[in-house]
């Protein structure tokens, strides 16, 4: 038996990927994938699952282009739910990505400051979440890509300039009625209107981002 019929090959490819871009409008999310089965082992399920394809490789278009084969791809990925062991898929939300490190960046060390444990039970887990999904609904989805835009500039670029035009955005944003806020405060179980004083602002992103 020879060295390589003892090492089992694993191959590894993203798709989605746009730098520094987190809300790319057509490339949502990004994935990676990785299998450890060979290229014989590949071509068999592929063949089984999907019919045979000329093609040295199954790109995307492949699929778009003929709805049967489109109509198919739940099977395929079915399977590699069914068979971890062999394949592992990683898909992530660009806008929760980038929801995630605002928080990190700017809200999680204000809190901090408030003596608030934001790992305990979850929180920092959950935040994004809610977050992600109730931004918009409270403010509106265009107040929440402008939030989103100019907080992807500041990070890109770091200048305090762009930390100020975030907090012009909010000062300028729909008013929030007390109804909602009292909803998302009991969600969140923390007090929203602070967050959005010109002290704080200065505190978390000014002061913790390294930009004195």
């Amino acid at each position: 038996m020879t060295l390589n019929e003892v090492v089992q090959t694993v191959y590894a490819d993203e798709s989605g990927y746009t730098g520094s871009d987190f809300l790319k409008h057509d490339s949502p999310v990004f994935v990676s994938v990785s299998t450890s089965i060979s290229p014989a082992e590949a071509r068999d399920i592929l063949h089984e699952l999907l019919g045979p394809v000329q093609d040295p490789e199954y790109k995307y278009n492949l699929f778009t282009k003929n709805k049967k084969r489109s109509d198919l791809l739940p099977y395929l990925f079915e399977y590699t739910i069914r068979n971890k062991n062999k394949f592992v898929v990683e898909v992530c939300c660009k806008r929760f990505a980038l929801i995630t490190i605002w928080l990190y960046y700017w809200l999680y060390p204000f809190l901090s400051t408030l003596g608030m444990q934001i790992h305990e039970g979850g929180f920092s887990r959950v935040l994004p979440h809610v977050v992600l999904f109730n931004l918009p609904k409270i403010c509106g989805e265009t107040f929440a890509k402008r939030v989103l835009r100019q907080f992807q500039i500041f990070m890109n670029d770091r200048q305090s300039s762009d930390a100020i035009k975030l907090f012009r955005i909010f000062e300028q944003g729909p008013l929030i009625h007390t109804r909602e806020y009292n909803e998302l405060e009991d969600m969140l179980c923390i007090p929203l209107r602070p967050c959005f004083t010109w002290s704080v602002l200065k505190l978390t992103v000014l002061g913790c981002g390294g930009l004195a």
